[in-house]
């Protein structure tokens, strides 16, 4: 026997997994929901709680009645003839006439209601989100404001008029339409919305490759794809040029300074590094921005600052390329993340500061890591390293505990550094 409660959370459970493909024009409806009749072995073992029950079904229906301005759920009554008991009239399901009422019935139909005319909008201007769908961006459609889906629609319509512009982001000639508003989470919902409407089948086709071959947890509609997918492939997909991709580098050595006008801080295009034949003896690499700017001079060495996953921009400096590196990232699965993806792309990376003695001397400095990630190549953490990332997995400082470099003492950290630069060097000499 279910009652008014474990349906309701049942229903909204269903409304959050299949609304976007009920919106497609998915689902069977009316959509009911059997509440469990009792059986009249369980009636005669407890004849209260199914008069609890069945009345717990009428004062819903009490608080929930007709109602023409808005479609709400059927109580469906069942007669039951039990040889000991008699003909009974019991609640027998509750039925749901369609999406909306569905919707109403969890709270959220002025939000249904908006999303079904913009999507009413876009499909009378765009005719090919028929075949493809909308994918996950239904949230955004009810997420918009009013003058943002108009911008969301006119950026579209200039897209699909002139899809290899090759022209900057910055340039789109659309009206109240900058970087800033084409922010990362927009930019996802453009280009995927662009692909569906330019290569409908192609979309889907990439959608289903993704789930294939990445095996994500995503539902029918595609929604890890369009947000993770379309949001790093935008400018591609939307024929737009990419903006120069810079990296900032700290000369610290003086002798190499001279080659590059005495200047020690500098960002440029990586085109433009490599441009240069600089030959430093060795590649630190800091994620943290302060705490590299921090660094003092060291013969032969340059600094790259805040590098992330995005490692594989420095082979594309060839006087970097077999340069030794000594990689220093916070203490957190990303940062061991980081230095996978760094001894894959790079040469002889070792790590600083990132070991099980740096933790438990910093213990009261901890903080969460908000997310852990586990799908890393263990095989290429030394043992040192192993035994700490697996650590903080485990929560063996507290869970989804992490060490961020800049609460360091600076002086302690900046001796470790210096010194594992300096036996570098005297190993290579």
């Amino acid at each position: 026997m279910k009652s008014p409660e474990e349906v309701t959370k049942w229903v909204r459970q269903r409304y959050q997994r299949q609304r976007w493909a009920w919106l497609d024009g998915g689902g069977a409806w009316p959509l009911q929901v059997s509440l469990d009749l009792p059986t009249q072995k369980v009636a005669l073992a407890d004849p209260s709680a199914v008069r609890t029950w069945s009345s717990s079904w009428a004062d819903w229906l009490a608080v929930h009645p007709a109602d023409a301005s808005r479609p709400l759920p059927e109580l469906l009554t069942a007669t039951v003839a039990w040889r000991n008991m008699g003909e009974q009239t019991l609640p027998g399901a509750l039925a749901f006439s369609s999406p909306e009422c569905v919707a109403d019935y969890c709270g959220d139909g002025k939000v249904w209601r908006r999303i079904v005319s913009r999507r009413a909008t876009m499909l009378a201007r765009w005719p090919a989100l028929h075949a493809s769908g909308f994918g996950s961006n239904y949230t955004a459609l009810g997420e918009f404001k009013d003058e943002d889906f108009e911008r969301l629609l006119a950026v579209l319509e200039w897209l699909v008029a002139n899809p290899k512009s090759g022209i900057y982001l910055r340039q789109l000639p659309v009206p109240n339409i900058d970087t800033k508003w084409i922010d990362l989470q927009r930019r996802g919902v453009v280009a995927d919305l662009f692909s569906r409407i330019i290569k409908p089948q192609a979309a889907l086709q990439a959608v289903q490759s993704f789930v294939e071959g990445e095996g994500a947890e995503i539902d029918a509609t595609g929604q890890a794809y369009s947000i993770e997918k379309e949001s790093s492939n935008f400018y591609d997909t939307c024929g737009l040029l990419r903006p120069p991709v810079k990296l900032r580098i700290l000369i610290l050595c003086p002798k190499l300074r001279t080659q590059v006008g005495g200047l020690r801080d500098i960002e440029a295009t990586i085109e433009d590094w490599a441009q240069l034949q600089l030959k430093p003896r060795q590649l630190l690499v800091v994620e943290n921005k302060d705490t590299c700017l921090a660094m003092p001079d060291v013969d032969g060495v340059v600094a790259v600052i805040k590098l992330g996953n995005a490692v594989a921009l420095v082979t594309r400096i060839a006087w970097l390329v077999r340069v030794p590196v000594l990689y220093w990232g916070d203490i957190d699965t990303y940062g061991y993340s980081i230095l996978v993806q760094a001894r894959k792309k790079l040469h002889d990376v070792r790590s600083v500061l990132m070991d099980r003695s740096t933790v438990e001397t910093h213990l009261d400095r901890l903080v969460e890591e908000g997310q852990q990630t586990k799908s890393i190549d263990r095989s290429l953490l030394t043992a040192a390293e192993l035994d700490v990332y697996d650590a903080l997995l485990a929560h063996d400082w507290g869970t989804s505990r992490r060490l961020e470099q800049e609460r360091l003492e600076w002086p302690s950290a900046l001796r470790t550094v210096l010194s594992a630069l300096h036996q570098r060097e005297s190993k290579s000499a």
